[in-house]
This record gives C-alpha cells, structure tokens and sequence, in this order.
C-alpha cells in the first residue's frame, strides 16, 4: 500500500490566469512490485519523495490544460541471497526519474 502526502502550490503569473504549480510529496512508502525467483535477492521499497513543476492554462471557465514534471526519488533495500555463513549485508539503492505530465 503507499501512502502519499501532496502539497500543491498554483500562483498565477498574468492577467490570462496562467498559472505556475509547485507539487511536493515530502514522504511516501512505495510497494515493490516483484516476481519471486528462487535464489534471487529481496527488494524491499524504503520510501520516496517526489518535487514536480506544474503549469496550468484555462481554455474555457470550465476546462484547463495542465502539464509539467515532476522529479521522483525511490529508495530501494536489496537483500542478498547468499550460502549459509556468509554475512548478509543489505544495501541502499536510489532509484532516481524524471517524467512528465
């Protein structure tokens, strides 16, 4: 289950009622999705925050266009499937994108 926290910001920038957003998403716990393999390592999600630009232009008093992008950070925990007696050190991945809207 992933829980998301968004903070959305619209300031306009001129009498058309152009408007320019900041979206935030300080926190969020994230699913991993995965097929299990035998002998593969685990994947566990850590987290992730997200900081997206957005930009909002009314066509009608009734619909908008709006687009933009937004940065995502996931963290990642891997789990390595070694021998019995070996240490099992996990280790941190991030897992940065950017997409659009």
């Amino acid at each position: 289950m992933a829980v998301l926290i968004t903070l959305l910001l619209l300031v306009p920038v001129n009498a058309q009622d152009f408007k320019i957003g900041l979206t935030v998403t300080p926190l969020g716990q994230n699913t991993i999705l995965e097929k299990s393999l035998m002998g593969a390592a685990g994947h566990s999600g850590n987290g992730f925050y997200i900081v997206g630009l957005t930009c909002q232009l009314p066509l009608t008093s009734r619909f908008d266009v709006e687009t933009g992008f937004e940065y995502v950070n996931h963290m990642i925990k891997i789990s390595p499937n070694l021998p019995p007696g070996m240490d099992i050190l996990a280790s941190d991945l991030e897992l940065p994108t950017i997409s659009r809207k």
